[in-house]
């Protein structure tokens, strides 16, 4: 994986964590309401696993948030 990407899959976990702790919620609470294991959401907040464009779409609902995406050329 490039350096790119393991500074994206970094950000958007550090972003989830943020989020999360801003609603007052565990990650067990995320991790239910996503249909995610504890361990799961944990090494995504760390950026230590490539979260799916569906897991991040199911995270973003739960938090409450709009999950933005740009692609280019």
């Amino acid at each position: 994986m490039s350096n790119k990407n393991e500074q994206f899959l970094i950000d958007f976990g550090e972003r989830v964590r943020e989020l999360r702790k801003e609603k007052g919620l565990t990650q067990e609470n995320v991790a239910r309401l996503c249909g995610f294991q504890r361990p799961y959401l944990s090494d995504v907040e760390r950026g230590r696993r490539n979260i799916s464009a569906k897991n991040m779409s199911r995270l973003a609902a739960t938090l409450g948030v709009d999950l933005k995406l740009e692609l280019m050329d």
